[in-house]
């Protein structure tokens, strides 16, 4: 969760350095559209939202931390919890997301849907760096399911020649 705070904080301070950027360098009698879209300024205010978005992409990742016999899950910076237990897993479901095949460098996603008593979560493996030790930690009160969980992404993954 560390590195994805400093991640956001670093996309955050982009942003609003850009936008003072943006605020101090235009003259005083230019009107806001004229001098974004001369000399392609307009760059910068597209860049300013592509960032953004990144940032708000982050907030939505779930952090997974083992506490004793619970299961902690963070989201929004800690702003929305959800804490788990062996017995708070109802079912999952593995899919194989895949990029189309005229992409330069399609890639295969694993996204694990889970089904808790508290709700609908949903784990995506272009989102963590190391993905199996995610899902350990989210399964590691409840081994029969972190075992059927790696046996069906397993099968997926040698029908899809990943």
């Amino acid at each position: 969760m560390f590195e994805r705070t400093i991640y956001i904080s670093i996309l955050l301070g982009f942003f609003i350095l850009s936008g003072i950027g943006i605020y101090f360098g235009n003259p005083k009698n230019v009107l806001w559209t004229d001098w974004i879209t001369e000399k392609g300024r307009c760059v910068i205010v597209l860049a300013n939202l592509l960032f953004l978005v990144l940032a708000f992409r982050q907030l939505f990742v779930w952090n997974v931390q083992v506490e004793g016999r619970e299961i902690h899950l963070n989201r929004f910076l800690g702003l929305k919890k959800i804490v788990l237990e062996e017995s708070d897993f109802i079912s999952f479901t593995v899919e194989l997301d895949k990029d189309p095949w005229w992409m330069k460098h399609p890639k295969t996603t694993i996204i694990v849907k889970i089904q808790t008593i508290q709700g609908k979560t949903t784990f995506n493996s272009s989102d963590y760096k190391s993905f199996d030790n995610t899902l350990t930690k989210l399964f590691s009160q409840n081994r029969e399911l972190r075992v059927q969980c790696f046996r069906q992404i397993s099968k997926l993954k040698a029908k899809s020649d990943i």
